[in-house]
């Protein structure tokens, strides 16, 4: 959405000012989390579990805060230490969710790519590990390559 977009080429810019290129002489590349499936709240359920492990691994954390999502990473971190009570899934919004997966029924999920396609590169459609099974996971891995592999 939005302010992915937004902060995403204003990232990509200063990177590419200050290396002193343009677009088209860097490739830009984005991993989307992808779960095609009817039932939408189980889309986000599963981003949620897999979104949790991200915040969880500290090597996201920047990304998160360049998306506007800082004090989320900061409550979910809090509540993961026991400093804070709460379902830390509760504090990753489906705005957040929307932001970095693309989750949901074949034509939301192929309009979410659509917007990425046209701020990266080249976009990674990847399945959730974390909080599934490898049989899970085959199941997500075919309907991507179904529905995009014409």
């Amino acid at each position: 959405g939005g302010c992915q977009e937004g902060s995403t080429r204003r990232a990509v810019g200063g990177g590419w000012e200050k290396a002193e290129r343009r677009r088209g002489q860097v490739g830009v590349r984005g991993q989307s989390v992808t779960m095609i499936g009817d039932e939408l709240a189980m889309g986000y359920r599963v981003a949620r579990g897999m979104m949790l492990f991200q915040v969880g691994a500290r090597i996201y954390g920047s990304l998160f805060e360049l998306h506007g999502f800082g004090d989320v990473v900061a409550r979910v971190r809090a509540i993961q230490k026991g400093e804070a009570k709460g379902d830390p899934s509760d504090e990753i919004s489906e705005e957040m969710v929307d932001a970095f997966c693309a989750v949901g029924p074949l034509e939301r999920v192929r309009e979410t790519v659509a917007e990425r396609e046209g701020l990266l590169d080249t976009v990674i459609l990847t399945v959730p590990v974390t909080g599934t099974t490898p049989q899970q996971q085959d199941q997500y891995r075919n309907r991507i390559l179904k529905a995009f592999s014409q």
